[in-house]
């Protein structure tokens, strides 16, 4: 986040030039009640903890909202998720027996993996390697009542387009269809869709389990459920916890594994054009006794709502399609889901190198100025790139959020500096969010339309607030002027990146909308994102800030974490940041060019502070941003002493992120961090204590050979050792090292 809360004024570009306008700058958990199924006037009730007061599992999905009598027509309706998941892998097959009229059970295998469906029962388990992974789950929807797979009388099963469908039928229920896709490696696919009239629903999960110890690795060394957060706002971590009593939501995937063999289960969404997804688990001592993949995820403070889930609705609605997957390294798992999501929307592509450069919201912040902004440009130019701190040749000069501290004379002279200095420019905005809080002001590029009509609004018709600023409505057309505005003029204005912050705002459930055809928070934040996408029509490089994790195609980067300081521990540090860094390094490459680590501030921080920050920058997979206040001797001096490394900047210049070697550290950060490369690679090591600690490695456990003789080279030192079986790692307090195994 660029830290504009309260914000009076900015900047602002109009066709005559740039001037000033005032405004903007910058779970629950699982399914229903299983005694309602079919109807119940309890089927929603809530105990006070956020579950079912009388089911075994979490809570019951809020009643459908708006009208559920009303098909308002989703803006994907489930012949399009059908298209899109036979798209993904029209040739995947698997090997399918009995599904054939009076056939009581079918399997479906392709490789390790096999979904096993007992017709008479409405329920399916799924093995991998023959070991029973997920037991006895069924799909559920939550429509006037909640109703399941097991609620039916009658289930058929047909084959077409590499699908294997289950139809579920009985009267006075809609039909029910569950497919199964099988496009190979360790996971299937899944979804439910139910058709009948009119139908709406604000949760639809395709894998509920229930019974105890029903999902199992089958390994119980150390087992873990890693919690993923919806977005990277108020300093949210990932969390590795213990499985033994835990309970809560995951958002749009999860992983369950045992940390000791690495084996594991990976479950989560590979489609996020309506729904949040959520992943509900609840914990035995060693497996899971609930976990519950749905559509409809709804939390105030991960996902910041304050408005149920919206209804998707139709004659025919569907879920979220769902990926399933086990295998003996949860991190390989992690990687896979990832290429699943990319299978369906592929990442925004960028066809240039890491961004290497400098932003102004590290030491200058609210103080950025002309004077300053230029002195960064030149000291990049005359300094640091001539010394390796770039790639492609290009370096970014960005400003950030005050950047209406510069007049418009000065705004457009610095973009010709920039330019003439051989660099890019970039600049903040947010397009989502009215900071000025003021119900009558007219909208930038829609003059006619005031803000107070764009707001997004809780259940009381109240502007919904966060952050310190009010949300505004994404599918509103005064919004989309809005956006056409600002970032055509930045386009004139010859800016070439944009930091694109607070985005989860568009993405809040609201009580109004102006296009009654969306009808939930995701949905309007894609019709948001995309016209923000189509208004830059590929001349920007975007970062997106503070943002969901999904949907990704719309940014080139996205912020792993919350904002970072320069310490090395606390909050807002590096320590801080690897835990997301460690816990997401499978976005960067895969659903974005890039994970962002934020700026890399070492001006005013100790040499373990600086070093933490910097190697916590390298290995993110990442942008390479200074944060220094580049006009003055300190934050020069800083710089240089950091930022020319050349075996540091070669790493930073792979783009590659770095995975953990460990995945058992809850909400803090693993010590060990590694990147194979060919028969070697590299290994970064951080002490995050107080005191001195002699950190071993083993290596073939981090992915190397266990009995290779390695050359070790300290990477920022220079100097080499050399290593077999196990590293070694002297660290001092607070100290951080990357090697490079050969």
């Amino acid at each position: 986040m660029g830290g504009r809360r309260g914000l009076a004024c900015i900047a602002f570009v109009v066709t005559a030039g740039l001037a000033a306008s005032c405004g903007d700058s910058g779970a629950r958990g699982g399914a229903p009640d299983a005694t309602a199924e079919g109807g119940g006037p309890d089927a929603g009730l809530l105990d006070a903890a956020g579950l079912d007061a009388t089911a075994d599992r979490s809570s019951a999905p809020d009643a459908a909202s708006p009208d559920a009598a009303a098909d308002q027509g989703a803006p994907l309706d489930a012949a399009d998720a059908a298209d899109a998941a036979d798209a993904a892998d029209a040739s995947s097959a698997a090997t399918v027996v009995g599904c054939t009229p009076g056939s009581s059970l079918v399997t479906m295998t392709r490789d390790e993996v096999t979904v096993a469906y007992d017709l008479g029962a409405g329920i399916a388990t799924f093995t991998y390697g023959a070991l029973p992974k997920i037991v006895g789950f069924y799909a559920g929807v939550d429509l006037a009542a909640y109703t399941t797979s097991r609620s039916y009388p009658t289930h058929a099963c047909a084959m077409a387009g590499g699908a294997v469908t289950i139809t579920s039928t009985g009267a006075g229920l809609p039909a029910m269809q569950q497919r199964f896709l099988f496009p190979g490696g360790h996971h299937f696919l899944t979804d439910v869709s139910v058709t009948g009239s009119h139908l709406a629903s604000n949760w639809m999960g395709p894998v509920v389990a229930d019974q105890a110890g029903s999902v199992d690795v089958g390994a119980h060394g150390d087992v873990r459920i890693l919690r993923v957060p919806f977005d990277n706002d108020d300093f949210v971590t990932f969390d590795a916890a213990p499985v033994a009593g835990a309970s809560g939501t995951s958002f749009e995937v999860a992983a369950l594994y045992d940390a000791a063999t690495r084996a594991g289960i990976v479950a989560g969404s590979v489609t996020h054009d309506l729904w949040k997804t959520g992943v509900y688990y609840a914990g035995g001592a060693t497996a899971l006794d609930a976990m519950n993949v749905f559509g409809g995820a709804n939390d105030a403070t991960f996902t910041h709502d304050v408005v149920p889930h919206g209804a998707v609705t139709g004659d025919t609605i569907a879920s979220p399609l769902v990926f399933v997957g086990a295998g003996p390294d949860w991190r390989d798992l992690l990687e896979e889901y990832a290429d699943a999501n990319a299978a369906q929307v592929p990442r925004l592509p960028w066809p240039g190198g890491v961004p290497f450069g400098w932003n102004s919201w590290g030491t200058l912040r609210t103080k950025v100025t002309y004077a300053a902004a230029v002195a960064a440009s030149d000291y990049l130019h005359g300094a640091l790139q001539p010394a390796g701190f770039a790639d492609d040749a290009t370096t970014y000069v960005n400003l950030d959020s005050y950047w209406d501290n510069l007049s418009a004379t000065e705004l457009q002279a610095f973009t010709a500096h920039v330019h003439a200095n051989g660099q890019k420019a970039g600049i903040y905005w947010t397009p989502f969010v009215d900071w000025a809080l003021s119900a009558t002001r007219a909208v930038e590029g829609s003059p006619a339309t005031t803000y107070g009509q764009i707001w997004l609004r809780d259940a009381k018709g109240n502007p919904i607030q966060k952050d310190g600023a009010y949300a505004v409505d994404p599918t509103h057309p005064a919004t989309q002027a809005r956006i056409d505005t600002y970032v055509g003029q930045f386009l004139a204005a010859g800016f070439d990146y944009v930091k694109l912050d607070f985005l989860t705002h568009g993405a809040f459930e609201s009580s109004v909308r102006y296009d009654p055809t969306v009808t939930t928070g995701i949905a309007a934040y894609n019709h948001g994102m995309a016209h923000v996408l189509g208004a830059i029509g590929g001349r920007m490089f975007v970062s997106e800030s503070i943002a969901p994790l999904f949907p990704y195609q719309y940014g080139h980067a996205r912020r792993v974490s919350c904002d970072i300081g320069g310490a090395a521990v606390g909050g807002s540090s590096s320590a801080y940041e690897l835990n997301s860094a460690a816990y997401g390094w499978w976005m960067s490459g895969r659903l974005y060019a890039f994970n962002d680590p934020d700026v890399l501030t070492f001006q005013g921080y100790s040499a373990s502070d600086n070093m933490a920050r910097l190697l916590s920058g390298a290995i993110s997979g990442t942008v390479m941003l200074d944060g220094d206040d580049l006009s003055a001797d300190a934050g020069q001096a800083a710089a240089l002493a950091h930022l020319v490394n050349p075996r540091i900047d070669a790493v930073a210049r792979l783009g590659t992120p770095f995975r953990p070697v460990e995945g058992d550290t809850g909400t803090s950060a693993p010590a060990a961090f590694v990147l194979l490369r060919g028969s070697g690679g590299y290994l970064a090591v951080f002490n995050y204590g107080a005191t001195a600690q002699i950190l071993s490695v083993d290596l073939a456990r981090a992915g190397f050979g266990g009995a290779t003789a390695y050359t070790v080279t300290d990477l920022w030192s220079g100097s080499a050792s050399s290593a077999t079986g196990t590293l070694a790692v002297s660290l001092q307090a607070y100290e951080s090292k990357i090697v490079q195994l050969q």
